[in-house]
């Protein structure tokens, strides 16, 4: 069931707005402050953002029913890109455990030339965000600085940020795929996992 907060209420939620978030408390005057800064604690922790009003919302209807109404109308949801989804979560697990060793500019430029003709490399078929603007800082952050062409950015076979992997000695361990079979054979993923 979908729930959207109900505007009349005359009450506010016990301890006033609040939502429990993997050991911490989010707490603000408003519900919407509660939403915004549910927001930015998980892009700054490097979490998925999910659907902070969906997620309060129900966390209210299951706590505070008087704070919400059920919703009537059909309401659709927005889809993430499925591409988008995988490179914002290659990100995540490489901020959470970091690869270890980097490689030196050279090779790393060796790397992203032959990337850069590669027929999997897609760019940013997705729309910005709060959240990819979030994760944009951390794909800087995790390349040490340096900046890459935008249209080097994503491989839609191995699943990862393809300016941030040319930096890495061995990016696989966090990829969804380490074998190329026969799609690309100069691909330099290919040849590690050989």
């Amino acid at each position: 069931m979908k729930y959207r907060l109900n505007k009349f209420q005359k009450r506010l939620p016990l301890g006033g707005h609040h939502f429990p978030e993997k050991g911490a408390m989010i707490k603000g005057e408003t519900f919407h402050e509660v939403v915004d800064l549910l927001t930015n604690f998980r892009l700054f922790n490097g979490r998925a953002l999910g659907n902070p009003v969906r997620e309060v919302t129900d966390y209210y209807a299951s706590k505070f029913p008087w704070m919400v109404i059920l919703e009537t109308e059909p309401v659709k949801e927005e889809e993430l890109d499925e591409d988008y989804v995988a490179w914002r979560d290659w990100i995540s697990g490489v901020w959470g455990k970091p690869m270890g060793k980097f490689i030196s500019l050279r090779e790393s430029k060796d790397r992203l030339q032959i990337c850069r003709g590669c027929p999997h490399n897609v760019g940013k078929p997705w729309d910005e965000s709060e959240e990819s603007i979030e994760f944009e800082r951390k794909s800087l952050m995790l390349k040490r600085g340096n900046l890459v062409d935008e249209k080097i950015c994503y491989c839609d076979l191995h699943k990862a940020d393809i300016s941030v992997s040319c930096f890495i000695e061995n990016p696989i361990p966090v990829s969804r795929k380490d074998k190329d079979e026969q799609d690309y054979p100069a691909c330099w993923f290919t040849n590690l996992g050989s």
